[in-house]
């Protein structure tokens, strides 16, 4: 008989982990959860974090993509644009400037403040770091940099792209539930047996495996109860997040050339957020574009700050683009909507990224708190370590339910 699995999902950051499980032949169980956090247009779900193309890639990413909106790939490669102009990583001269440092060992801000600009290939080095560490959530800096050397790949999502992946679960023998609630769990011992669901028929449902893919934050807002028995161990609440702006500027010829993905920093020896650390990418309206930026959490619904950080982009941008208009600007949706009615962001960020420890042996934490960063890379990589722990753990149990032979 197959191992069950309960996958408890939102905003499609578990989606390829079980059609994965259900190609390792478990049965898989998918609880969506999107449309009870809140009211988030498509554009925010997705993020602007991306993907990098490495090949060969594997066949559930390939899947991925057939099932979802087409992906637009910048082939100059990721464009980081900082004090001293954009920068784009296929250039010949970021694998020179990056290979200068690669045996040099992270150094501070104020060393590097007390010797700029003698010491700039290690500012190249600091900034590169701060995106990957600081501002999305890498643990570690990889010493090989021909990684980020490669093509840069983003999504414009769409209704239709997202619908289908419906069609991927179908197809891949995925059991699919969207109109129920999640109302509590029973255990035994360290074990979770089932899950209270209440839907067209309310009741328990068991299963051998269940992973939970939201957040602390976005668990407490579905059911605050249920969120203190699941996080006993410790809840790790997010200290900033990431808010979208939309802008119209007008098609300048300095504009029209410029990458439709870029990292901004205007200063690099500042704080990586507000104003100061954008990413700004093309939409597929002619002259708009989506600009993401960190804030503190607290200040998330606070009208005065969003219109305080709406002042900083315009400035920041027309630093670096001084003859571009911008014509229109369109404020997030937490300056016309409240915590309870939109809902925790869907990129919130912690200052200490750890795993979180289960109190129950076969519930596993998938969410935020326990990977990487946002980008595909990683959250595929995740994804793939946890598809084979669970092989693993069905092989155990298959071995210790074999009888011995005498």
């Amino acid at each position: 008989m197959p191992v069950k699995v309960a996958v408890l999902n939102a905003f499609g950051r578990g989606d390829s982990l079980a059609v994965g499980l259900a190609k390792n032949q478990f049965d898989v169980h998918h609880f969506d959860f999107t449309s009870q956090l809140g009211n988030w247009s498509l554009e925010d779900i997705q993020g602007p974090f991306g993907y990098l193309r490495h090949d060969p890639m594997d066949q559930l990413l390939i899947e991925q993509f057939h099932y979802s909106d087409p992906i637009h790939y910048l082939p100059r490669g990721f464009c980081f644009w900082g004090s001293k102009g954009p920068m784009e990583a296929k250039n010949p001269l970021f694998l020179e400037w990056m290979g200068k440092t690669t045996e040099k060992s992270f150094i501070g801000r104020e060393e590097l403040r007390d010797n700029y600009p003698a010491m700039w290939p290690l500012l190249l080095l600091t900034t590169w770091h701060s995106v990957y560490e600081w501002n999305w959530k890498e643990t570690s800096f990889p010493n090989n940099f021909k990684k980020w050397a490669a093509e840069f790949g983003f999504f414009h999502p769409t209704r239709k792209g997202w619908d289908r992946r419906i069609d991927w679960f179908i197809e891949s023998g995925v059991t699919d539930y969207r109109s129920f609630q999640l109302l509590d769990f029973a255990t035994e011992g360290k074990n979770i047996l089932s899950l209270e669901l209440e839907g067209p028929e309310r009741g328990l449902m068991g299963f051998d495996e269940v992973i939970w893919c939201l957040s602390v934050e976005q668990a407490k807002y579905l059911n605050s109860d249920l969120a203190t028995k699941l996080f006993s161990k410790g809840t790790p609440e997010p200290d900033s997040c990431w808010i979208r702006y939309r802008i119209e500027m007008e098609e300048s010829e300095e504009l029209r050339y410029r990458p439709r993905h870029m990292l901004m920093v205007r200063d690099e020896f500042d704080h990586w957020s507000q104003g100061n650390f954008l990413i700004v990418q093309r939409t597929p309206l002619q002259g708009f574009w989506d600009v993401w930026c960190k804030v503190p959490q607290h200040q998330r619904f606070s009208k005065n700050y969003i219109t305080e950080i709406q002042q900083q982009i315009m400035e920041h941008i027309h630093r670096k683009l001084p003859s571009t208009k911008v014509l229109t600007v369109i404020l997030p949706p937490e300056s016309q909507y409240s915590f309870q009615e939109l809902g925790p962001s869907p990129y919130g960020t912690f200052k200490n990224a750890n795993n979180i420890k289960s109190p129950w042996s076969n519930l596993h934490f998938h969410g935020p708190e326990s990977r990487y960063s946002f980008g595909l890379n990683d959250l595929h990589e995740q994804n793939g370590l946890l598809i084979k722990k669970l092989v693993s753990r069905r092989e155990e149990r298959i071995r210790k339910e074999r009888p011995t032979k005498q």
